[in-house]
């Protein structure tokens, strides 16, 4: 992805302004895109205004999605987020740089393994489907429109899914998602990631199955191993406001290292957007 400057009064070329990737989660209308490069200062509130808005409304339109734009990690703590041309208006977005995130090893993590499993296989989970629409139509206020076909290529699509199944009665019990991409920025890479379609049936909240999910997916993001370990990024959620689950999800990622924007400041250069965000519900 590369954006120019356009024309200047001569009819020339003003050149690259900034370059970076984009991914496109279709089924959550999210849209992540990392600037790995911009020749605009950290303190040019109306260049940088101006290149977020091309940014948001062209990915946003062509999509109907929601925006998060990341820039480079050394534009963090120097943008000034509280200039209204740049804040944020998405009041449930929570963000976590890499630095910031706790997790446990999954061995570590405390829940009644006599009674429930983690399953992370895609093949194993996507067996499972219909029970997993279940689940999220009934605890998850943003996933009441979806059928099993949604729940199977929601499954297929992420980088990585986490599944809790109840061995006692040999059902799914709960469920989540991650959307991830990385990128190498001056041969240090960078992953930007995006989570999701979290939710635990309400007969077995409150017994640490949320964060198994979490704290699974959150070790597939950072990378459990050596090699695979990223030296930067961020990622971010939605945290809904309605739900079973709308009280205790805000806890449980703020536990985990997760902020909400309004909280953060200027301390992580990221930016999102929901101006044409839809779900086909709100189309009904």
């Amino acid at each position: 992805m590369r954006l120019t400057g356009g024309k200047d009064e001569t009819q020339n070329n003003c050149g690259i302004v900034a370059e970076g990737r984009f991914a496109v989660d279709r089924l959550d209308h999210m849209i992540l895109v990392q600037i790995i490069d911009t020749i605009i200062a950290t303190d040019d509130v109306e260049q940088l205004h101006n290149l977020i808005s091309v940014v948001h409304d062209y990915f946003g339109k062509t999509y109907n999605a929601r925006v998060v734009v990341r820039f480079p990690a050394a534009f963090d703590n120097k943008i000034d987020m509280n200039n209204p041309k740049l804040k944020n208006n998405v009041s449930t977005f929570m963000v976590a740089n890499m630095s910031d995130l706790k997790y446990d090893n999954d061995d570590l993590v405390q829940y009644d393994r006599e009674q429930y499993v983690l399953v992370t296989d895609k093949q194993a989970i996507v067996v499972y489907a219909n029970q997993i629409m279940i689940i999220m139509t009934t605890e998850a206020f943003c996933a009441k429109d979806w059928d099993e076909e949604e729940a199977y290529n929601r499954i297929l699509s992420a980088s990585a899914v986490a599944m809790i199944m109840d061995k006692v009665n040999k059902v799914p019990v709960g469920f989540g998602r991650i959307f991830m991409m990385r990128n190498n920025n001056n041969n240090e890479e960078e992953t930007l990631g995006y989570l999701s379609d979290v939710a635990v049936n309400i007969q077995h909240q409150n017994k640490g199955l949320g964060r198994v999910i979490v704290n699974y997916l959150v070790s597939v993001y950072i990378g459990q191993n050596a090699s695979q370990r990223s030296t930067n990024g961020s990622i971010c959620l939605i945290c809904g406001k309605k739900g079973s689950g709308a009280i205790s999800a805000p806890k449980l990622y703020r536990s985990l290292g997760f902020e909400h924007l309004d909280n953060i400041g200027n301390r992580i250069a990221i930016l999102t957007s929901d101006k044409y965000y839809f779900r086909r519900s709100l189309q009904r």
